[in-house]
């Protein structure tokens, strides 16, 4: 099981280049066999953010919890 911090489900919507190849491919590979848990604090502190206008989201949030 590959649990992802806040700042990376960030990254990985911002594409941003700090999350390395390796990083990508590990959580790529997890997702492809069910193996990808994001801790449910990580939506509120990303709703948080929203709300506050520190952060803008390419993916919607509801996306995310599917």
């Amino acid at each position: 099981m590959l649990l992802l911090d806040t700042h990376v489900l960030i990254w990985l919507d911002e594409g941003n280049p700090r999350l390395g190849k390796t990083a990508r491919q590990s959580i790529d590979q997890s997702l492809a066999i069910g193996q990808l848990g994001v801790a449910t604090i990580s939506f509120w502190e990303v709703a948080m953010l929203v709300e506050k206008q520190c952060l803008t989201m390419k993916t919607e949030l509801h996306v995310w919890r599917v």
